[in-house]
């Protein structure tokens, strides 16, 4: 390696021979022919002790003496009858232990099928090495493996360790989500209460990989009495800051031997190590919408009609110089209720929660999933695939979080990186490594929880904006008080300004195009009668008028909170009038048939009344600022019995009024229908005789012939016959 300390003359073997530049050719104490090489008593390649000075240079340090009194080098494949065979290409058993208390480093190699062959090497530290040690306060070890100029075929697996600490002893790290190291640590061995500190946001340096993040969440680490480790999540509540800093006071003594408190950062940024002012941003998905399936669509913002569908196309790109391949990334969308998700292959939706399942991605190439989303607002809305702009108008979002469930997490380079993906400011957490992803993360830090040290979710596309809805509760006559109240509709100049006492509507806010939780009903206040609402959702200089019995059971939020200077809040105001006034008037003549003699009723008779008959029904409904199509009102009429003989309470059965369409001269917006109304006891039969869709008075008029009384043919015992008929008139058809 030209221009390292590895190409000096110092580390060759002509300058040198140093035992890690060497090749050998015995295998197991034997020469091997096969493996020429110009000095037949070379040795093999060394367990041996090394060590770098401040330049980093590396040398060979011997180890204490054997009990030949000389250093012990002994060579791993060399002359020794008990040599491990480490180019055997079998595993190898290597038992490492440091005693803190001699300062003696001791290394075993064991066959684990043959006891027989055991190698150890020990080496205690000098004086001048124990006194750097106890300057520094740390311990620092490295395994290394050279082939020389050759391919290294060995390998270290199953690597573990444990030690005992100091008791008591607290440990204070800064970590990334997975674990890394951004700082060095503090290690405290006092007894009693300590307050350990670490900065809110972390800021790039060379010494953190140019790491930039906002602290997270805080672990404790302690070991149980079976000696397990045990990480959990502290209570948010257990820690403060003063602003800098982040600050939690734990005592070490509580715990057994060790404890280790984590301040964990999620990354905000990434930065390339080649250029570190330069941010290089970990691939989010792209979204672009269309208004076919086929169709590549836009990118940018797109105006989904009302009642209408829209494709979205969502593509993540694995790139070339990112981590390994992506196992099963998962975007989790969040739709606003207005929005529905057609399921397809890879889609599901529980809730507003949509699940976008991606197959594997290739470092280097694109996933693609596409969706359909079918839009029920009122109003045109836009979608946008990144962050929302200012302005007016209805505004959706797609607003989701990103998983990647790859159990490795590498580069290129095969290096370590700190996920596939990094967090954004206003997210709080990541999820637990390979769990079932079936909602979002829960952005809530105060609970203790166990941690999985997982992978980074984050956040992309735009939330939806704050909306906000007003309610009213009003009294339509309060125009008889207040001569400048001209209208009920909530959006045009004098409305009521006051709701009906007792009653609670306000101001409820909630995310554009999701329902109106807990949104006020239009149950009546007592006293009142329920008319119909007037709703206001953003468009035009109007609102849209619903009578009582289309009152729907969900509001949506139609208009954002913010940005929407333009536009008025979106109100709904529930309009009432007092019941205790009496608003219709109507009167009404009898139905004179004249006499006749009984023995003309040995045939069927229809008899005219003698002269013409008018109903007049009179209008007083207060309808200050409501919709004539909320004034219906319609008369009928019912019998209360059949024709009696007054003096002889005799009976004639089978009577009937026949009624042809009354006659309304003038008045308008009113209908009228004729029909047969049987005189029996029956008072469930009503006829209705008029009609009208809008306030307003109106008079019925019959000519003589134009109601008739029909008699079927039977004896009639003389007298006075007569009934009593209900003339009825009804707000609403």
């Amino acid at each position: 390696m030209a221009g390292t300390f590895y190409g000096d003359p110092k580390h060759t073997p002509q300058a040198a021979v140093d035992a890690y530049t060497t090749r050998d050719d015995l295998i197991d104490g034997r020469k091997i022919s096969a493996l020429a090489f110009p000095s037949g008593t070379q040795w093999g390649p060394f367990g041996i002790f090394t060590q770098t000075d401040a330049t980093g240079y590396m040398s060979a340090t011997a180890a204490d003496a054997n009990q030949n009194g000389q250093p012990d080098q002994t060579p791993l494949t060399g002359q020794t009858g008990n040599a491990v065979n480490l180019l055997g290409g079998a595993w190898q058993n290597m038992q490492i232990m440091y005693t803190a208390a001699t300062h003696r480093l001791t290394i075993i190699l064991a066959d684990p099928d043959n006891s027989t062959r055991t190698m150890t090497w020990s080496r205690t530290l000098t004086s001048a090495e124990i006194n750097l040690i106890n300057q520094k306060h740390y311990y620092a070890f490295t395994i290394l493996g050279s082939t020389g100029s050759y391919w290294a075929e060995q390998s270290i697996q199953k690597l573990s360790g444990y030690f005992t600490p100091e008791s008591p002893s607290l440990v204070v790290r800064q970590a990334t989500t997975n674990g890394t190291s951004l700082a060095l640590p503090t290690t405290i061995t006092q007894s009693g209460s300590y307050r350990t500190k670490a900065p809110i946001r972390m800021a790039p340096t060379k010494d953190n990989n140019y790491f930039t993040g906002v602290l997270s969440h805080l672990l404790l680490t302690h070991y149980d009495t079976a000696g397990q480790q045990v990480t959990s999540r502290i209570n948010a509540n257990a820690y403060g800051s003063d602003g800098n800093q982040w600050y939690f006071d734990i005592n070490p003594a509580t715990y057994k031997s060790l404890t280790i408190v984590t301040y964990v950062y999620r990354r905000t940024a990434s930065t390339s190590d080649a250029s570190p002012s330069a941010k290089f941003d970990i691939p989010l998905p792209k979204l672009s919408f269309s208004g076919t399936s086929t169709s590549a669509g836009t990118s940018g913002p797109y105006t989904v009609q009302p009642k209408s569908t829209v494709y979205v196309t969502t593509q993540l790109a694995n790139p070339s110089i990112g981590p390994a391949d992506w196992i099963k990334p998962t975007a989790l969308i969040t739709l606003p209720q207005l929005l529905q998700a057609t399921a397809g292959p890879g889609v599901t939706q529980t809730g507003q929660q949509l699940t976008v399942q991606f197959a594997d991605i290739a470092r280097g190439t694109t996933g693609t999933v596409t969706f359909a989303l079918t839009y029920s607002g009122q109003l045109p809305a836009t979608l946008y695939p990144d962050q929302l702009p200012a302005g007016t108008g209805m505004r959706l979002a797609l607003h989701g979080y990103l998983y990647d469930q790859s159990p490795d997490v590498i580069n290129a380079a095969g290096a370590r990186t700190d996920g596939s993906y990094f967090y954004v400011p206003t997210t709080l957490d990541a999820p637990k490594a390979n769990s079932v992803v079936t909602s979002p993360p829960n952005f809530s830090i105060n609970t203790t929880k166990d941690i999985d040290s997982g992978n980074f979710v984050p956040q992309f596309g735009s939330a939806q904006p704050a909306a906000s809805a007003v309610f009213h509760y009003w009294d339509v006559t309060s125009a008889d008080t207040n001569p400048q109240i001209t209208t009920m509709d909530p959006i045009l100049a004098g409305h009521p300004t006051t709701d009906i006492a007792g009653t609670a509507p306000g101001t409820l806010t909630g995310l554009l195009g999701n329902a109106i939780a807990n949104a006020p009903q239009p149950t009546a206040p007592v006293g009142y009668q329920y008319l119909g609402y007037y709703e206001y959702t953003g468009s035009g200089t109007s609102s849209t008028w619903h009578s009582a019995q289309d009152t729907p059971t969900t509001f949506y939020y139609q208009v954002p909170t913010t940005g929407t200077s333009a536009l008025a809040p979106q109100q709904i105001a529930y309009i009432y009038r007092p019941i205790s006034d009496h608003y219709f008037s109507l009167t009404t003549t009898d139905l004179d048939f004249g006499r006749h003699p009984a023995s003309a009723a040995s045939h069927d008779l229809s008899l005219p009344t003698l002269g013409n008959v008018q109903t007049t029904l009179t209008d007083h409904r207060p309808s200050v600022g409501l919709p004539a199509a909320s004034g219906p009102w319609q008369v009928s009429v019912a019998a209360n019995g059949p024709l009696t003989g007054r003096t002889t309470q005799a009976v004639i059965t089978g009577a009937q009024l026949v009624f042809a369409a009354a006659d309304t001269g003038t008045a308008q917006n009113v209908t009228t229908a004729g029909g047969v109304l049987a005189l029996t006891d029956n008072a469930s039969e009503t006829l209705t005789l008029g009609q009208s869709n809008v306030y307003g008075s109106a008079s019925l008029n019959w000519a003589p012939a134009k109601i008739q009384l029909n008699l079927p043919a039977q004896t009639i015992t003389p007298d006075t016959y007569q009934t009593t008929i209900t003339w009825t008139v009804t707000d609403g058809l």
